[in-house]
């Protein structure tokens, strides 16, 4: 007997075998009615209460399932913490597909009348920076008719999770809140993708100081107040696709928001003259690219206490920035804008062709439970060893359906010949020091759904592609050779990418040492999060990396060396959209390193005490034709006697060519003045300037 599962982005649906050991709600002992006549929302609860923090993932079979309740990741027994619930954790629902498994709220449901009390639908859980791995696919959320009071679904999850292939639809277009993502402070990070809002006053909500949210392929559709509505959260959001007659996005100025939008179309069809397509208050951190506004009065503009400031007009929004980009050194100031790849979509091999390790005598370890003292470990390397030499193409680790840390346990290194194509978690923990090595091959190779990997040797031409999991580390070859990665959803670190193309979507990464590095190739990564104070980002030899998106948190006092977020040596580096917090009064000392022929320039924290910034440049566009540089010394200045001096400001902009030197040479000079002035620091960008005498200086 399998499991059906589906996934848009295939043409075929996707059936689980039964070893797989995923939880079928309409079986025993749950019994959930996908008839849509008896209530479901009881069974569904109770699978979440068994089963949460067991790193399961709970299938709903195709059908519609009545709920005369809110579903709710639920709080087990022992599992409360300093008054907060620490196991609203680690659970994912899967469905059959989009319009075929919907969970649908009763009609004119008595406790969803109040707008001003609305209640959610579903909720993954509140937990602030705890609900890890949670997990939506494949589904749709109906909230029914007569229902003013719903939110359709509230969601968390933390590190790792989040949803793929969702619609959330009202069916007569009331409700508070379509997706409430912003429960409290603490939010993400995480990944949205394929994802539908139809309906209710607000499409979705961001909210929260922390810790950034990155969606992908949105829809909204008609919305009666805002579609997207963001308060203080970084928000990273590629393809936006929103046709109504109200507001598309808003920014609220309280906090620190940031918001990133990204080859986008916006689509008013309302009859205000004045509408507006995006609003940001108060001047937060915002930018845009490649984003089509049509049919509004202003496409985009930013409101201070009434005062507004930056409008841009209908069409395509090719690049823009509400604040003055940051750099180290004299280069062009836009992003690099480097190609964007889909992640490939590789089609699942007959399900009864996989095989499970399992099958060769791997089992659940006890070790960490109540059953045997820690330290009593069955070592399942040779099992999953075996596995992957069998020749099947798929293999799969079941789910565990325990409570964390119980899981399989392995040592050393696993080598993945060039047979297996996909290696499918299921959620499936092994713990142990252990790693893959990619062995030579041609095919694509995916990594899915993984919860605990010990590291990566990508020692192969192979593609590879790794989504939802924790990693711990990530090599390719030295000298170049290793094939193109592209990751989703992924947490872990450090990552070592050498002479390679990397895609990535949710790249959260943390560490006190350095975390990624890029030599020689490119890399582009949309939603970066970081914690600690670990170098992030080192791009060296001629390497392109492009962030869009990026949070850092910085949570640990600074080591006996001080590192920086961003170091570039002679290679290119574009990030649009920084955010950097800290509740340690201790952010980044360097900010940025960047060193070109030789010569190092830093930005430090005596410039900014937390890097907060809609674009960094630090690049030189070697493609380009050399221009002149262009001076700015700001206004005339008046000196009212005896005031002699005066400090002197400029602003120069050089694309770094033909030389790629960090800095142009400045030079101050008097062109007038009734006699010579002194210059304290003539080949400085900033000098101060004595005068012998009254007059008028040039």
């Amino acid at each position: 007997v399998g499991l059906l599962l589906s996934f848009t982005t295939f043409a075929q649906p996707l059936a689980y075998p039964a070893k797989a050991k995923m939880v079928d709600v309409t079986q025993p002992p749950y019994n959930a009615d996908p008839t849509g006549v008896n209530d479901a929302s009881g069974a569904i609860n109770a699978a979440l209460a068994a089963l949460n923090n067991t790193s399961a993932l709970i299938y709903l079979p195709a059908g519609t399932y009545r709920m005369s309740s809110p579903v709710e990741w639920q709080r087990p027994a022992g599992c409360s913490g300093n008054g907060f619930s620490v196991c609203q954790q680690r659970v994912g629902f899967v469905g059959a597909g989009e319009g075929l498994t919907i969970l649908k709220l009763d009609d004119n449901h008595p406790d969803f009348q109040d707008p001003n009390q609305s209640r959610c639908v579903i909720r993954t859980g509140v937990t602030a920076a705890m609900s890890f791995e949670n997990t939506i696919r494949n589904l749709t959320i109906d909230t029914g008719t007569g229902n003013p009071g719903a939110q359709g679904l509230c969601f968390m999850a933390s590190n790792t999770g989040g949803l793929e292939n969702v619609t959330i639809r009202s069916g007569d277009g009331q409700g508070v809140l379509g997706i409430n993502f912003g429960q409290n402070e603490q939010n993400g990070p995480m990944y949205a993708a394929y994802v539908t809002v139809d309906g209710f006053d607000t499409g979705i909500r961001t909210f929260g100081n922390q810790n950034s949210q990155t969606l992908e392929h949105i829809t909204l559709r008609n919305q009666n107040m805002v579609g997207f509505f963001n308060q203080q959260q970084v928000v990273i959001l590629r393809d936006l696709d929103f046709v109504g007659d109200v507001q598309a996005i808003r920014q609220q100025g309280d906090g620190g928001g940031t918001f990133i939008l990204l080859d986008s179309d916006l689509q008013y069809t309302g009859a205000d003259a004045g509408a507006v397509g995006f609003e940001s208050e108060l001047r937060r951190t915002t930018y845009l690219r490649n984003v089509n506004f049509s049919g509004w009065g202003t496409a985009y503009r930013e409101n201070v206490f009434g005062n507004v400031f930056g409008q841009l007009p209908n069409g395509l929004v090719t690049e823009h920035w509400n604040n003055a980009p940051i750099r180290a050194c004299d280069n062009v100031v836009t992003s690099l804008n480097l190609p964007v790849r889909p992640t490939p979509a590789i089609a699942y091999q007959d399900t009864a062709l996989w095989v499970s390790i399992e099958d060769f005598g791997a089992v659940i370890d006890n070790g960490f439970g109540a059953d045997q003292p820690s330290g009593a470990f069955k070592d399942d390397t040779q099992a999953f060893q075996d596995a992957l030499n069998s020749g099947a193409e798929t293999v799969f680790i079941p789910n565990p359906g325990r409570p964390f840390p119980q899981r399989y346990m392995a040592f050393g290194t696993i080598t993945i010949p060039p047979t297996v194509k996909r290696i499918i978690g299921g959620k499936g923990a092994i713990g142990g020091d252990w790693k893959f090595s990619i062995a030579p091959g041609t095919d694509t190779l995916v990594i899915e759904d993984l919860v605990s990997v010990g590291g990566i040797d990508h020692f192969s031409a192979r593609t590879l592609v790794v989504q939802h999991g924790v990693y711990k580390n990530y090599r390719s070859l030295p000298t170049g050779g290793s094939g193109d990665v592209y990751l989703e959803d992924v947490v872990g670190g450090p990552w070592e990418f050498n002479y390679q193309d990397v895609w990535a979507r949710q790249f959260n990464i943390e560490g006190p040492g350095f975390n990624c590095i890029n030599r020689g190739g490119t890399v582009w990564a949309l939603g970066v999060k970081t914690e600690q104070k670990g170098e992030i980002f080192r791009v060296e030899d001629g390497g392109q990396t492009e962030v869009l998106g990026a949070f850092h948190y910085s949570t640990k006092v600074d080591e006996d060396s001080l590192k920086s977020i961003y170091t570039v040596i002679d290679s290119d580096l574009s990030v649009a959209g920084i955010k950097e917090i800290t509740y340690i009064q201790d952010p980044y000392d360097i900010k940025v390193v960047e060193v070109r022929n030789g010569d190092t320039t830093l930005i430090t924290q005596d410039d900014f005490y937390l890097f907060n910034t809609s674009l960094l440049t630090s690049y030189v566009d070697e493609g380009g034709v050399n221009q002149a540089p262009t001076v700015s010394v700001g206004d005339d200045q008046v000196l009212l006697f005896p005031t002699d001096s005066t400090r002197l400001f400029a602003e120069v902009n050089d694309d770094g060519l033909p030389t790629a030197d960090c800095l142009a040479g400045t030079t101050w000079q008097q062109i007038s003045g009734p006699a010579p002035a002194t210059f304290a620091t003539p080949l400085a960008r900033t000098t101060d300037v004595t005068f012998p005498t009254t007059g008028r200086y040039a």
